[in-house]
Parts: structure tokens; sequence; C-alpha cells
């Protein structure tokens, strides 16, 4: 039997096991429900149901294709912001309500780009207001003057004035990356906790010192489908997702800035909507793989998959909660968007606190994922190690 056996066999072994069927059925299940109350909710106007928001999101998407292409220059913000909304003299009812959501949306979408930028504030320049409120909040957070003028130095980058896209399927991503990863964490605890301990429990990791393969292969096939699991139903899980969110809001163009999604409003990188998914799906996927490799790591150790499976819960439910908190003291904030669950968030990607090395600066976006890489290798050599030895025992 070959390693390629070995790694069919481990797989075979996954898929005779009850949990991961249900694991693999229940997750995405899980994610639609926490994430469908935006999409197949309903609206109420003092106590009348006056529509649903798929006809909110059908308004702005029929609004969006007389928004697309506009470029998004002072001139086009003060007219908005001189507008005035539109409201029935008698007030909103059931049958009035969506005409007049459609007279407005118009003014309503580019009012949230507007918001964004500005943080509601009066300004004369949109864009002079973001470059001021992004410094504030640099300054507020504690950069030095280097770092300040590095960052600064990389707004001025961006291409303005930006052009408008409906973009908000991927604005929805974004904002539900800690439930997906809390999801694919569920789904990977549950599917690897058993992988080394199962043996144990069971008393047959004995045999292995026999088997055709030998404990060095058979360790090497876990390993290598613990981590192609990992990496393969994250890229699926996330996929799968993102169509779903453009096959309800549709595509949009993904070269529009970053910074046109409210989402993204305080990142000051010149980076289109493109590089941002790129970025954080692959962030996404090295959480996962994080995940299955502290899974795996536990399951080596423990005598049974029972303790590797509580921890890794813990570790899929822990950050959904976290990444609603962001610590003062940068040393806790970056270790905190160094988790798996809260690293592949926006916010750990494109947060303030940078790697300055011999005067240059790196963002988080570039540096967690080397951090990453590093972990997942150490970890797959300790499980590896600790697999072997106790083997030998």
């Amino acid at each position: 039997m070959n390693l390629r056996s070995g790694i069919g066999y481990e797989y075979k072994k996954m898929a005779k096991r009850k949990s991961f069927w249900i694991a693999l059925f229940l997750t995405p299940v899980l994610l639609v429900f926490l994430a469908s109350g935006t999409v197949f909710g309903k609206i109420y106007v003092e106590g009348d149901l006056v529509g649903t928001h798929m006809d909110e999101i059908a308004i702005r998407k029929e609004t969006a294709k007389k928004l697309n292409g506009t470029v998004l220059t002072e001139e086009f913000f003060r007219e908005i912001g001189a507008q005035e909304y539109l409201r029935p003299a008698e007030g909103y009812t059931a049958s009035n309500y969506l005409e007049y959501e459609k007279k407005n949306s118009s003014k309503s979408m580019i009012t949230e780009v507007i918001y964004s930028l500005t943080k509601g504030q009066e300004a004369d320049s949109v864009y002079m207001s973001w470059k001021e409120n992004l410094r504030a909040a640099w300054e507020e957070k504690g950069l030095s003057k280097s770092e300040i003028s590095w960052m600064e130095r990389l707004a001025d980058e961006t291409e303005i004035p930006w052009t408008y896209a409906y973009n908000e399927g991927y604005e929805r991503f974004a904002n539900y990356m800690p439930l997906s990863m809390m999801c694919m964490a569920v789904l990977l605890t549950v599917c690897l906790a058993p992988s080394f301990a199962e043996e144990y429990s069971l008393h047959t990791d004995v045999l292995l010192l026999t088997s055709e393969n030998g404990r060095l292969k058979t360790g090497a096939a876990k390993l290598i489908t613990g981590f192609s699991f990992s990496a393969v139903s994250s890229v699926v899980f996330y996929g799968l997702f993102l169509a779903g969110q453009i096959l309800i809001y549709g595509a949009g163009d993904i070269t529009a800035a970053a910074q046109t999604l409210p989402v993204f409003s305080e990142v000051p990188y010149p980076l289109n909507i493109a590089k941002v998914l790129l970025l954080l799906t692959t962030a996404g996927i090295l959480s996962g793989m994080a995940t299955g490799a502290i899974v795996m790591a536990l399951s080596a150790a423990a005598g049974s998959s029972f303790g590797p499976a509580v921890f890794g819960l813990l570790l899929a439910f822990l950050p959904v909660m976290l990444v609603m908190t962001e610590p003062q003291n940068r040393l806790l904030a970056t270790a905190l968007n160094a988790i798996p669950g809260v690293y592949g968030t926006g916010r750990s990607l494109f947060s303030y606190c940078l790697l300055t090395i011999c005067g240059l600066h790196f963002p988080a976006y570039q540096y967690l994922p080397v951090l990453y890489l590093a972990v997942i290798a150490l970890l797959a050599v300790f499980t590896g190690r600790r697999y072997l030895k106790r083997q030998t025992v």
C-alpha cells in the first residue's frame, strides 16, 4: 500500500462516520439560517406588512442599473446631498412604502457611501474628510509619525474620484466571514477530531506497527488528509457562499475601489474589491487549515476525540464574540487578530497593527499569512512527532 492508498483509506474512514455527514449537511444549513434574516425577512410599518427584504433588494438592483459607472466626483456628492428625501404627506402605509423607497433609493444608496467616508459629519470635500478621519483614527490608536506618514502615502495612491458600482453581495460576503469561518471550524472539528485519537481509544493503533505502510507513512497520510480536507472544504464552502451572494445581489463590478463599500471605508490601501475578496478568501482558508492543524495536534496528543472536539468547538464559537472587541493595547489587538476565526475578517487584514522591520512597514494582510504558514508547519511537525512517539510507547 502506497501513500496515495493511505490517504484514500483515511478519507474512507472519515466518510464512514455518521458525524461527518451530519456536519457536512448541517454547517451550510446553519450558515444559511444565520445569514437569511437580511434576505427573507419581512418589513412592517406600524404593524402593517409593507414588503419583504427581497423587494428592497430588487429596488436597489434596479436603481443600480442607473447608478453603476457613475463617477463619484465632489460635485456629484454635493448634488446628492442637496436632494431632499421624498416623504408622503399622509405618512408611510402598506400601499405606498415601496413606491417611496423606489423614489428615494438613489439618494439612499449614495448617502451610504458618503456617510461611511465622512462618518456623518458635514464636509466640503468627501474625499478630504475621508483622509482626515483616517488620520484621526490612526492618531487615536497611537501609530507613530512614520507609520501615519506611510499610511497616508498609500491613501494618496488610491485613484480618486472612485466609480460607483453596486457590490452589496461582496459586502455581505465580507460581513458574514466570521459566521462563515465559525461554521467551517465546526465542520473541521467534527471531521478531524477523531483522526488520530480514534485509533487510541479503539486500541487499533498497535496494529499499525506491523502494517505495510508503517507508522511513518500512516502518520503522513493522516496529516495530508486533514490538511487537504481543510483546504478543499474551505474553498468549496466560501466559494458556494460567495456564489449565493452574487445570485441574490448580482455580480457588480469587482474592479471598483474597495472603499466604495462601507465595510471597507477605513481601508487606506489602494485595493479594488477583487483583491480584497482574494485576501479574505485566502485568509479564511488559512484560518481553516490552522483550526484543522490545532484539532489534529490535540487528537494526536489525546487519548480520545472528546477533548479535541470540545476545544475545537470553543475555537469555533469564541472568535464570533472576540471579533466584536478591539483592544486599545496594540500587542493584544495583534494577537487577537491572529486567532483563527478572527483572522479572515476585514478588521484583522486591514487593521492599524503594522509590522515594522528595519524601517519598513508591513500591513497585516502581508505578514499574517506568513505567520500562519509557519504555525501550520510547526503544528504539523508536532503532530507527526507526537503520533510517532505514541506509536513507540
